[in-house]
């Protein structure tokens, strides 16, 4: 279960998928869903219900695995968490721990060398305006 984004769907989708078809080929699962749980699916757990159960067609168990950056009570336990509690029978079928990708001391750290690596060309880049900018806002004072 991830976010989702309207403008950016192509992309989530295409992550989404790679990330599926990873777990595939390095585990023991065969196969893979997903569905959106934010404005794309208007916070709805219907997206996660409708998920589970197309894995559920092909598989006696599904496994959700939240794709989010951060833990939120009102993704993880109220939208996934009642998208799963409308599956039938789902304490049996339904495997599902709230997780987020943050904290993760990667992230942070991937984070802040690209931050590193950009930050001096936005300042050359930026430079002659935020000069006339600041010097603006100063004369204002």
């Amino acid at each position: 279960m991830a976010y989702g984004d309207a403008t950016y769907n192509k992309e989530w989708t295409a992550l989404l998928n790679d990330v599926g078809e990873f777990v595939q080929a390095n585990t023991g699962i065969t196969k893979h869903s997903y569905g959106w749980c934010g404005h794309v699916a208007h916070y709805s757990p219907d997206s996660t219900t409708v998920a589970i159960n197309r894995a559920l067609k092909e598989k006696k168990t599904a496994l959700v695995v939240p794709v989010l950056v951060a833990h939120d009570e009102m993704f993880q336990v109220k939208i996934i968490g009642d998208g799963i509690s409308n599956i039938k029978n789902s304490k049996e079928k339904v495997r599902y721990v709230a997780d987020a990708i943050l904290p993760d001391a990667n992230v942070k750290n991937g984070s802040l060398t690209l931050l590193n690596s950009t930050l001096p060309k936005y300042k050359t880049r930026h430079s002659l305006f935020n000069e006339i900018y600041f010097h603006e806002e100063a004369a204002k004072a």
